[in-house]
């Protein structure tokens, strides 16, 4: 890697956040966390949502937070406790 190479992967950045307990408590926004998201989306920086929690589909989670958020989300932006099992499991059928 040249230092110009790595002036450029300075600039690139991307955010995995965790929606119960640092955007939302009990499924109520905490403060600043909408502003936060829509300055994301404003500035096109790429972003996911990951939770513990489970019981839906990823589509179904990113419906609840364009709603709770005022934001565009799609399941493809959902990271659930399972996801990662479920892809495995397609994978290996």
């Amino acid at each position: 890697m040249t230092s110009s190479d790595s002036s450029h992967d300075s600039d690139r950045v991307a955010f995995v956040i965790d929606i119960d307990g640092c955007l939302s408590r009990e499924g109520v926004p905490i403060a600043g966390s909408s502003e936060a998201l829509r300055k994301l989306q404003e500035l096109g920086i790429p972003h996911v949502f990951c939770t513990n929690g489970g019981g839906s589909l990823e589509s179904e989670r990113a419906e609840r937070l364009s709603r709770t958020f005022g934001v565009d989300v799609s399941g493809d932006q959902v990271v659930l406790s399972h996801t990662p099992l479920r892809t495995r499991s397609c994978v290996n059928s």
